[in-house]
């Protein structure tokens, strides 16, 4: 009878050890779902500040713009003929 009970405890361990096999598996698979999410969650942060950054410099470049032209028009021109 001794020795039945630790060979049903043995048992009783495997049965624990795929149990906790089978739990790091599913846990193993979700992480690795959660790091894809997050790669493409910051591929697409990457491109959306590009395409701000983009935006920035034609905005930039628009205000240059108008800064130039309204500089012109305020400097007096020569005097007008009558």
């Amino acid at each position: 009878p001794s020795i039945l009970k630790p060979a049903k405890t043995q048992h009783v361990r495997t049965g624990a050890h795929r149990s906790d096999a089978e739990t790091l598996r599913q846990q193993f698979a979700e992480v690795q779902l959660r790091a894809a999410t997050a790669e493409a969650r910051a591929a697409e942060i990457e491109k959306r500040a590009a395409d701000l950054n983009a935006e920035l410099g034609r905005v930039n470049q628009q205000n240059t713009d108008l800064v130039t032209a309204l500089a012109a028009a305020a400097r007096p021109g020569p005097p007008a003929c009558t």
